[in-house]
């Protein structure tokens, strides 16, 4: 017979021959066909740690159930929220729940009572992980007025933007990236005065997660030359044959053994060092 709506009537007739036709208000819809699903949307694609994530399915037709759905890995959804033909669950992602999610409705039935199940809906992705760094470099460790300092990273994932690095206050310029590695640099100035600075990271993923990073390393601004602290000749006098000792300690640690000289000339030993103390 097939699907299609249908008006009932009426024909009567009486001994005298008159005739008289009605047709009822009412009408029967003739429904051989399940309901389909029209549109199905998962939103937001991707989703990230505690968002809300909403899954909207409009029908075909009006329904006799209310229908469930359930998400391979499984999801715990509230709803539905019915509105007319569409429907629509709710689920705030959680900690651990990263992945590609698969969305399947167990049953859709129609008031004719046409039934069809596990009927497929959206696949969706859910990164609940927040972003950080695999590896780092931080080159030099101690850095004068005009030098340039540079941080490499490596992400642990793709993300939206490049990561902020900041050298204490100074955010650094990024200058290079290489898919999920980058480099910064930075260039030492007189008015970035003498100090120790850590370096922090913030990254955000493709799907809005944060992360934040700070490096074990520090960087030493050092825009102050090295003086001598105390230095001491000894014995004062010295006489023939003795074995004269000359000590210094200095501000800091150098780069290079300091040369000793004295007018008149006189040869010294090349020094012991113990720290800054020479």
């Amino acid at each position: 017979e097939g699907d299609g709506v249908r008006f009932i009537s009426l024909q009567m007739s009486d001994p005298s021959g008159n005739r008289t036709s009605i047709i009822f208000d009412e009408a029967v819809d003739f429904d051989f066909t399940a309901p389909k699903l029209v549109t199905t949307v998962a939103s937001p694609d991707p989703g990230k740690l505690g968002s809300e994530i909403y899954f909207k399915i409009t029908v075909s037709e009006p329904l006799s159930n209310n229908p469930t759905i359930t998400s391979n890995p499984l999801l715990a959804w509230v709803g539905p929220e019915e509105d007319g033909l569409n429907y629509t669950w709710t689920h705030v992602i959680q900690q651990g729940e990263s992945g590609t999610f698969t969305l399947s409705i167990d049953e859709l039935c129609d008031l004719a009572g046409n039934c069809v199940q596990d009927v497929l809906g959206s696949d969706f992705f859910v990164d609940a992980d927040s972003p950080g760094v695999v590896s780092h470099s931080v080159e030099p460790r101690v850095i004068g007025s005009g030098q340039v300092l540079t941080v490499t990273l490596e992400s642990t994932e793709d993300l939206i933007a490049a990561p902020v690095v900041m050298l204490g206050t100074i955010e650094m310029a990024q200058t290079a990236q290489d898919g999920r590695n980058y480099i910064y640099q930075y260039t030492a100035d007189l008015a970035d005065e003498d100090g120790i600075r850590g370096i922090s990271v913030q990254l955000v993923d493709d799907a809005g997660n944060q992360g934040n990073a700070v490096f074990a390393e520090t960087v030493h601004f050092d825009f102050t030359a090295p003086t001598i602290v105390t230095s001491l000749a000894s014995p004062d006098p010295s006489k023939l044959g003795s074995t004269i000792t000359y000590l210094v300690t200095l501000s800091e640690i150098v780069t290079a053994t300091p040369a000793l000289q004295t007018a008149p000339a006189l040869q010294f030993s090349t020094p012991q060092q113990d720290g800054v103390t020479y």
